[in-house]
């Protein structure tokens, strides 16, 4: 049996099933345990631990309790687990091996990659230590006392094997990589003195020595303004050297590929398999020669675990790494092959599709009401598509290959906040007009100035404000909800300010517990657990696109979606492809006013009409956003082209026709009111799931009003909803 503490907490049978612990204080007391894995803990300390000064009656008594549970829980799992929790005086203790706990598997990988002489193989021991993490370590008790000492520990040599990691790559000569994945982590840990040197020397290397400048000094400002310090030597000595541009920064080749490790979601290894190495190798060996391999055989003779195994090994040999997907629990119209692309996060495009759309129609002229004129101003449309895939690093290189090479007159795409926050800066320097048509991301313009960016959606905070007023009209007597969100920056923006907003508009209710995936994880059955044992009676859900689906599949036979309604954010996606899975009383929101929330004009009639006439779907938020975004250049550049009295516009007339502008949007009117002029604002609507002959129709529909949902101009969001929604 295996358990872990480096995400939230998990069990795992010996077969790789993830064992459900049921109720919140039989967790603790399991957490509790692990924090203290081979070492008692006396039973005062671990009922002050689980019930604090809310005492039981009989507090002994209500821990024996507890005690018995678990066993039951781990001896329901595997037989023999009950045995693992024992009493020894003067209370209990957990017996497992080291490497029956992530965090002891973490820490000797780590050790061993700092005993290690071959970079390559250092890189490779770290990256395998760092692959153990599913999220923030003990996610679902981040807020009790008893365990914050050990998180405070945890994320302490998580960050230490980051800053290993990033200068065994930099050895290796990984700098352009380093140099965009680094920012996110400095921004989060910013007087981390190791960390800011290792991105600064990435950011010179990669070509970039004024960001790299730029770092140090705000390492310098805030040392002085927080602690009154200066740098310290180390990373003052790099400062110093790169501004000579000493020959011992020059870059280290570049390896042939700079790809990351295989990605997977194959629960790690945290135990060696005994006695089966004869049947991994047969199952290799039948893998090499076909497409498909199936294993049968009675339950219980460890199938899932010798599979798991053989495609672990076997990972080297796919380009794109080895995958889990459970078949399992499918119902209804779904298939295996919807399961594998909801684990793989494939889904239908629903971005290239519009553009197409609107390119053709638009080129043809006369076709969309309001929008007649051919093209942009007379100019035919000519579309140039690169994949977003891949993550920030290769999105900025395929921008500036589009700019460079291409020669693209301006850029409309983005659908990540990650690689938003990557692209921005980036179009700025290279003074490239970009329009971010779908990523949701606060700190675009509340974080810096753009000249030449704009974003002509709805952000997180108008999204999450709402989905929090809903919550609070629905829910006026809510007392517990939870989340689950993205690990990456459109997750995080997403749950603060929705918990900020509730803060305000109920501060009675409290947070039971958030856990937080990482994207593309394909596997919840841990978080899962996690929001069952939180006993909460809303859930708050900003997953998207394959993980969406992914979670929807895994999470309606456990029946969670039941228990707690989920508001979600983007959910309306799911509403012709999951649309049955979804329980009376699910709260869907579209980012906006798109999809069945749009209005009922001309231009949506259009709009509705020809994207389901050309693709055979009904548009969801996604195409909604590219459309909004084609109207507001095209709308854009023919108030500027008129201006200019019928003359093609120069960039700076075009950003300056855009700034502040209003148009017409299948989604309705578009307001570009916030920051300076580039940020759009539109209403945010929610509705209720209600099923009327197995269909799902949205009833108990509100609209919330930009200024309901956004913050004045110049002012950060959380400012804003923590000063109770004033206005200036």
């Amino acid at each position: 049996m295996r358990f872990g503490l480096l995400g939230t907490l998990a069990v795992w049978a010996d077969n790789g099933r993830l064992v459900e612990v049921p109720e919140a204080k039989v967790r603790a007391l399991l957490a509790d345990l692990l924090i203290h894995l081979g070492q008692p803990v006396p039973a005062d300390r671990l009922i002050d631990d689980l019930w604090g000064d809310d005492l039981p009656v009989h507090p002994a008594g209500a821990l024996q309790v507890k005690v018995s549970r678990l066993r039951q829980a781990l001896e329901n799992a595997e037989p023999g687990g009950g045995d693992l929790v024992a009493f020894r005086s003067p209370g209990y203790l957990l017996q497992a091996g080291n490497d029956a706990l992530d965090e002891r598997r973490f820490a000797a990988l780590v050790e061993r990659a700092g005993t290690t002489a071959d970079l390559r193989d250092r890189a490779g021991l770290l990256a395998d230590a760092l692959a153990l993490w599913r999220g923030p370590p003990l996610a679902d008790f981040a807020d009790a006392m008893f365990v914050r000492a050990a998180i405070a520990r945890l994320e302490e040599q998580r960050l230490v094997a980051l800053e290993e990691q990033a200068e065994v790559r930099l050895a290796l000569g990984e700098h352009s990589l380093l140099a965009v994945e680094l920012g996110e982590l400095v921004a989060d840990h910013p007087l981390r003195e190791r960390l800011r040197a290792a991105h600064m020397l990435a950011l010179y290397r990669a070509g970039r020595p004024a960001e790299a400048v730029n770092s140090y000094s705000e390492l310098r400002g805030r040392l002085a303004d927080d602690l009154g310090l200066d740098p310290g030597p180390g990373v003052a000595a790099l400062f110093q050297a790169i501004l000579e541009q000493a020959p011992g920064l020059q870059r280290v080749p570049a390896p042939p590929t700079l790809g990351a490790r295989l990605r997977t979601n194959i629960p790690a290894r945290l135990t060696d398999m005994v006695g089966r190495a004869a049947a991994v190798a047969d199952l290799r060996a039948l893998l090499d020669e076909h497409r498909l391999l199936t294993l049968t055989g009675p339950g219980g003779v460890g199938k899932t675990r010798l599979a798991l195994e053989t495609a672990t090994q076997a990972a080297d040999a796919f380009p794109d790494g080895a995958w889990l997907a459970e078949l399992a629990g499918l119902a209804g119209t779904r298939t295996p092959a919807d399961a594998v692309m909801a684990v793989l996060g494939i889904r239908d495009d629903s971005s290239v599709d519009p553009a197409d759309l609107l390119a053709e129609a638009l080129n043809k002229g006369g076709q969309i009401p309001g929008y007649e004129k051919k093209g942009f101003g007379g100019r035919p449309i000519e579309l140039i598509y690169v994949d977003e895939a891949g993550g920030p690093t290769k999105v900025v290189t395929e921008y500036r290959n589009l700019v460079e090479r291409q020669n693209v007159d301006l850029v409309i795409g983005v659908i990540s906040s990650g690689d938003c926050l990557a692209v921005a800066p980036v179009a700025e320097e290279m003074k490239k007009f970009t329009v971010l048509f779908d990523c949701a991301t606060n700190r675009i313009f509340e974080e810096g100035s753009y000249k030449y960016v704009f974003r002509t959606t709805t952000m997180a905070t108008q999204e999450n404000v709402a989905a929090a007023r809903y919550i609070s009209e629905k829910y006026p007597n809510l007392k517990v909800f939870s989340g689950i969100n993205p690990n990456y920056a459109w997750g995080q923006d997403a749950w603060a300010d929705f918990t900020e907003a509730m803060k305000i508009l109920n501060p009675k209710a409290q947070i039971a517990t958030n856990v937080t995936p990482k994207l593309g994880a394909g596997q919840y059955g841990a978080e899962i657990s996690a929001l069952l044992g939180s006993n909460a009676e809303i859930m708050q859900n900003s997953l998207w696109g394959g993980d969406l689906e992914a979670y929807i599949l895994q999470a309606s036979p456990r029946g969670l979606m039941s228990q707690m309604p989920n508001i979600m954010i983007t959910g309306e996606t799911v509403i012709e492809r999951l649309g049955k899975e979804l329980p009376d009383g699910t709260i869907l929101g579209a980012r906006g006013p798109n999809g069945p929330f749009a209005p009922s004009n001309e231009l949506n009639k259009w709009f509705a009409k020809a994207y389901k006439d050309k693709f055979g779907i009904t548009a969801v938020y996604a195409s909604y956003h590219m459309a909004t975004a084609f109207f507001g250049v095209k709308a854009a550049y023919e108030k500027a082209q008129a201006a200019n009295k019928g003359k093609d516009p120069s960039i700076e007339q075009l950003i300056g026709a855009l700034e502040h502008l209003k148009f017409d949007s299948p989604a309705g009117t578009v307001d570009m009111s916030l920051g300076k002029g580039h940020q759009a604002v539109m209403s945010v609507p929610y509705g209720t799931v209600r099923k009327v002959d197995g269909k799902v129709t949205l009833t108990n529909i509100k609209y919330y009003s930009p200024d309901q949902i956004s913050p004045p101009d110049g002012m950060k969001s959380v400012d804003w909803i923590r000063s109770g929604f004033k206005r200036k």
